[in-house]
């Protein structure tokens, strides 16, 4: 039987959850030349995808530069064999910090574990790496997340919070386990990433500048995604930047913004066309949506009498 080949199901994706655990066991670490390390692009949830090129600012690295210029680098890299490129020659799979480091101190080898790791379980590696340290970036984890759920079910990184309140709702069957993954992994269940953790994905650039300089909780930044075009929403931004507002104190301030007038209105039909978007409808619950679809049949009745 012919036809487009399937793709693999997330959990597939996400491989052995031992991956992480295997590298460190046994003693064969060796030195390898820095110059034959290569950085796999949009690998790491802490840099990669801010920006593909190996370098960081170095007051980023400064917990860690004094020991390596010292001591050298003591925990070895995890590297992977470079199948694109001669034999000896191996991309990076964890470490960018230590081997950003090592550069900046002019090393000229490093000490590495060398495994065959397939691109299946780059995501998992890089994850539990960044949750490791002592304050991960939540924010590029989680991008990273909705970056492979996008990729395993083929649908596009900006429509994957409609495609996951799909899910939720059961009007679309999870053909990609994507649910059964984030169980496995420890990231909390699919209706918690349709309802708030997708929406990082319609954070402003300065908003997501603010999270990650530490000025604003992820949590809190979420509430700004239900002010959409409001034409206040960076000034809002920049009263919760000064004020260090929580989320329950961001969510109160908005909600006097966007209340709606208390006096009467009769229903226009621009509203209703502006309420009865696809999006919208997908965060409905399956019930909400079944009255929603009968209204609109005896509305389109009343309107063919």
């Amino acid at each position: 039987m012919s036809g487009k080949p399937k793709r693999p199901n997330m959990l597939s994706a996400v491989g052995n959850v031992a991956v992480m655990a295997q590298t460190n066991a046994g003693t064969d670490a060796r030195m390898v030349q820095v110059s034959t390390i290569s950085v796999i692009p949009r690998h790491n949830p802490r840099y990669s995808r801010v920006n593909d090129t190996p370098d960081a600012p170095e007051d980023d690295l400064a917990d860690l530069l004094p020991s390596i210029r010292s001591q050298g680098v003591l925990s070895p890299l995890l590297l992977r064999p470079n199948s694109n490129a001669a034999p000896g020659h191996y991309e990076l799979v964890a470490g960018h910090r230590r081997l950003r480091a090592a550069i900046l101190a002019g090393l000229t080898q490093v000490p590495v574990y060398i495994r065959d790791i397939p691109d299946s379980d780059l995501l998992k590696v890089a994850i539990t790496e960044n949750n490791a340290r002592q304050k991960p970036d939540q924010y590029l984890n989680d991008l990273a997340v909705l970056e492979q759920i996008s990729a395993t079910s083929g649908v596009p990184l900006e429509q994957v919070p409609s495609f996951l309140n799909r899910l939720r709702n059961g009007t679309e069957e999870d053909t990609h386990r994507v649910g059964e993954t984030l169980a496995s992994m420890g990231l909390g269940a699919l209706e918690t990433w349709a309802r708030t953790r997708s929406r990082i994905l319609l954070l402003e650039q300065d908003e997501v500048a603010a999270v990650r300089a530490g000025q604003l909780s992820l949590k809190a930044s979420l509430q700004l995604t239900y002010m959409k075009d409001h034409p206040k929403r960076p000034e809002v931004l920049r009263q919760a930047v000064e004020c260090a507002w929580g989320a329950d104190q961001l969510r109160a301030h908005i909600q006097t913004l966007t209340k709606p007038s208390r006096a009467p209105t009769t229903p226009s039909l621009d509203d209703l066309k502006r309420r009865l978007t696809p999006e919208r409808l997908d965060e409905l619950g399956a019930a909400k949506r079944q009255q929603v679809e009968r209204q609109l049949v005896k509305l389109m009745a009343l309107l063919d009498s």
